[in-house]
């Protein structure tokens, strides 16, 4: 992995942008309303399943979107299958098409075959964001610096010790080699799992020097030869 320093200028967004302009492509947007069926305009996250759907959590309840219309769902506390919570945090669909949803109080699965969700004991905190590694490990964070992965044999999620309460998480992903990358308000932790060990980066200078981290690192992305790129509030790293 090398690294170096460049500012960032929205320089994606603008080639998007120039990109659609010179091959006359026309966007048109229509805004969609609580008049539409939506259940709240604060969204929160948002994800297209392998069907289309357009799954949409909100801060009071989730929306699934076929392009037509919305159904809603909604936490009851008579119904063990609703949702944990209506603040929706995150939402991810793994290799296996299941779709998992993260509220401001603990995660659920939804179970397609009867249009309601399972909850689970652990954790009981919000869940803002899930990633899945090339073998189908499951992982999440709860409570924003607690990092959890799904035991499959057991059906519940346990805790990871080894990253520590003191950092506060931003991003999570993982690279082809199945370690963990984890962007905080500190640093670049990268986990390996199958040593069980953590690695910390801070930002490096353009000769190779560890140079400090001055800001959170809130993006961490990973190109197709692995080569990791990582944005900070003011900085993108590769």
């Amino acid at each position: 992995m090398y690294i170096k320093t460049i500012i960032l200028m929205f320089a994606s967004l603008w080639l998007l942008v120039v990109n659609a302009n010179a091959n006359g492509l026309d966007f048109r947007f229509a805004h969609i309303t609580n008049n539409d069926g939506i259940s709240q305009q604060h969204i929160t996250s948002m994800m297209q399943d392998d069907k289309g759907l357009m799954w949409i959590g909100t801060k009071n309840g989730l929306c699934v979107y076929n392009g037509y219309e919305f159904k809603r769902y909604f936490n009851s506390p008579t119904d063990r299958n609703s949702l944990n919570h209506n603040f929706i945090r995150s939402i991810f669909q793994d290799s296996k098409k299941q779709i998992w949803i993260g509220t401001e109080r603990g995660l659920c699965k939804y179970l397609p075959h009867i249009d309601a969700f399972e909850r689970y004991n652990y954790p009981q905190t919000n869940v803002t964001m899930f990633a899945e590694n090339s073998k189908g490990k499951l992982f999440c964070i709860s409570g924003y610096n607690r990092l959890n992965e799904l035991n499959k044999k057991r059906n519940v999620f346990e805790r990871i010790s080894t990253i520590a309460d003191s950092v506060q998480i931003y991003c999570l992903t993982t690279d082809k080699n199945n370690r963990i990358l984890i962007g905080t308000d500190k640093d670049l932790k990268i986990f390996d799992e199958k040593f069980q060990h953590v690695t910390e980066y801070t930002r490096m200078n353009a000769g190779g020097q560890s140079g400090g981290i001055t800001d959170a690192i809130n993006v961490v992305l990973i190109d197709k030869q692995n080569n990791i790129a990582i944005r900070s509030r003011n900085f993108l790293n590769h």
